[in-house]
Parts: structure tokens; C-alpha cells; sequence
């Protein structure tokens, strides 16, 4: 099989790193069906490129490179950010599209997190016996929450 030789820097403090990989894969290469540094090498670009290739999504930095870029305003930030996109109903629709989608999810996050916190509160007030019950024979939910506060009895009566 004819090669090409391609040449990569690493950090004097990586050394140490490289090396180690190095024993690795004399050790656990054939395992893997490698058997030495340069084909294990290979073989996670391979994996690398075949998960990523057909990723659909932009290149992170897109938006510093492309002032057309659209990208979704995180909470906090400054939107002068944005003024680019100031004239263009669709770019703005868009933004507020999936701030609005954002705010939904979270907003069902909340009302479950707070249903979870208050089902949680009545349970506090079972009887260990009534707890053990529940974790026995409730549904998934109360079984989780019954077991973690038999939990928490067991370690402060200990």
C-alpha cells in the first residue's frame, strides 16, 4: 500500500500524552486491528469524518465570517449584534420564531419541574412504611421520588 506522510505539531507538554497513546496501541492496537500509532491514527479520523460529514449544521464561526448568517439571540445578548438583519421582516420572524419555540420549552420545563417539586413536598410528609409502598408499586415518577427520600431517611437515621 503506498503512503503519504503528513506532518502535525503537538506541544511539548503532550508529550507525555502521545507517548502514552503510543503504548496503547502496542498493547491494545490488535484488538482494534491496528498495529501501530500511525493506523489507529487513521482509523479515528475515519470514525471523526464519518460521524461529521453529512452533519447539516453551520460551521460554529459562521456568523463571524458571514454577516448574513442567521443565528438564534442567546438571553443577554448585546442585540446590536443583530442590526444587520434590523430591515429583513423574514430574518426578524425567524429570530422571534424560535425565541417563541425557546420559551415554550422552557415554559413546559418549569410546569413540570414545579409539578415534580410539589409531588414532591406531599410525598416528604408519607409515612416510611406508605414511601416504601409507593416505591414498590407507583407509577415510574413516584416510584424515583419515593426511593431517593427512603434514601435520604436511611442515611440521617444512620
Amino acid at each position: 500500500m503506498t503512503s503519504i506522510v503528513k506532518t502535525y505539531s503537538v506541544p511539548l507538554e503532550k508529550v507525555s500524552i502521545i507517548e502514552e497513546f503510543e503504548r496503547i496501541v502496542r498493547k491494545d492496537g490488535s484488538k482494534l486491528g491496528v498495529h501501530n500509532s500511525s493506523q489507529m491514527i487513521v482509523k479515528m479520523i475515519e470514525d471523526l469524518v464519518r460521524k461529521h460529514q453529512n452533519n447539516p449544521g453551520p460551521m460554529l464561526d459562521l456568523f463571524i465570517a458571514d454577516t448574513s448568517f442567521r443565528a438564534m439571540p442567546t438571553l443577554g445578548e448585546n442585540p446590536e449584534k443583530y442590526s444587520h438583519i434590523k430591515d429583513d421582516v423574514k430574518g426578524w420572524a425567524s429570530v422571534r420564531s424560535q425565541a417563541l419555540k425557546w420559551a415554550q420549552h422552557a415554559e413546559s420545563e418549569l410546569r413540570k419541574a414545579n409539578a415534580t417539586e410539589t409531588l414532591e413536598a406531599k410525598m416528604r410528609k408519607e409515612t416510611t412504611s406508605s414511601l416504601q409502598r409507593i416505591a414498590e408499586q407507583g407509577g415510574p415518577e413516584n416510584r424515583v421520588i419515593a426511593a431517593a427520600i427512603l434514601k435520604e431517611r436511611a442515611a440521617s437515621n444512620s
